[in-house]
């Protein structure tokens, strides 16, 4: 509670919990994050959705299902089911190698319609916990990334083949979402609009994909890269080496199709680079992750001029190695050691 509440006290105008299953049974990758498919739930998240309502932010919360990387699901002897029938190839993300050499189902209709009351029912919860946005996961090859994607969608039915038949279940994610919680409870659609890996999707399919999920959601969500694709990772969460804010360009293409708010994501620690692409139209939204661990203030000392205050993120992955270890706290390199250290604590 006191790691997101520290976001909305520093100035963020959404703060997003981090990742909730909407199926704890056959959608499970990491055992340790949220679970939203009982109303056990719901008494707990309201702490945290007050706290970060009390300082004016809106409280939002991911909703996710990992589909055919549900590793804890397939260890535990749940069905883990893919868009088609495949075979799982190791490599060296620890999803897939948990994974490797298992043949995994085709997702029956039936089962599509089932988790698509999932995600609304889960969207239901937040909503009566008191959060007031949702962000549906439909990117980093999670489960609606799986049928959205030509590569794994191998399907013959309305739910695979043609752009528009691939978007059929986000869009039905949306729809149905809106639908239980209503028209101004809001969704952030994230996506990848680009796998910017040798084997993925490009910017051309995202933008097709955009298209098709527009007017369906309140802002979409422009994030790229493939989890299950090792080469995607220094993108999909830039290092070092790469420029401020290098993922806005797929964001800017997106938005140049669209009519929803278009949201930008990856790297963003320059307040000055962040004002002139709103200011310029460029993107509707900024979207920072690791910048507000480095520092939680930083909108309120960038808003206040004080940007010489700001502790810039380095990107030097010690949170992200924190999480791989499967520790129950993110560290940042840049706060001080010792008793002035602050330690996030994940649900």
């Amino acid at each position: 509670m006191a790691y997101y509440e520290a976001k909305a006290r520093g100035g963020a105008a959404v703060v997003h919990v981090g990742e909730a299953y909407i199926d704890s049974i056959h959608g499970v990758d990491i055992p340790k994050y949220l679970a939203l498919d009982t109303d056990e739930c719901v008494s707990h998240l309201a702490t945290v959705a007050d706290a970060i309502n009390k300082h004016g932010a809106v409280a939002s919360i991911e909703l996710m299902h990992a589909g055919m990387f549900a590793s804890q699901s397939f260890i535990d002897n749940n069905t883990v089911w893919a868009p088609s029938q495949v075979t799982i190839g190791g490599n060296s993300d620890k999803a897939s190698a948990r994974l490797h050499g298992a043949t995994l189902p085709e997702m029956p209709e039936e089962v599509i319609l089932e988790t698509i009351e999932k995600y609304a029912q889960a969207a239901l919860r937040v909503q009566k916990a008191g959060f007031k946005m949702v962000l549906v996961h439909g990117g980093h090859g999670w489960l609606l990334n799986q049928f959205m994607s030509p590569l794994v969608n191998k399907r013959t039915d309305k739910w695979g083949g043609s752009t528009e038949n691939r978007m059929r279940f986000p869009i039905a994610v949306c729809d149905r979402i809106k639908e239980v919680c209503g028209k101004n409870f809001m969704i952030d659609f994230r996506m990848s609009a680009d796998e910017v890996n040798s084997v993925g999707y490009k910017i051309e399919d995202g933008v097709e994909m955009a298209k098709q999920i527009d007017g369906h959601c309140d802002i979409i969500h422009c994030s790229v890269g493939n989890h299950e694709v090792i080469e995607s990772f220094v993108v999909m969460h830039p290092s070092m080496f790469l420029p401020d804010g290098v993922n806005m360009k797929y964001a800017a293409e997106v938005k140049k199709h669209v009519k929803t708010p278009v949201a930008t994501v990856g790297s963003h620690t320059d307040p000055a680079l962040m004002e002139k692409a709103l200011a310029d139209g460029i993107v509707d939204v900024i979207e920072i992750g690791r910048g507000l661990i480095a520092d939680p203030d930083l909108p309120n000392k960038a808003r206040a001029g004080k940007t010489c205050d700001i502790n810039q993120c380095l990107r030097c992955y010690t949170c992200f190695s924190q999480l791989k270890n499967e520790c129950s706290r993110v560290y940042c390199s840049r706060q001080k050691r010792g008793s002035a250290r602050r330690p996030f604590y994940l649900t």
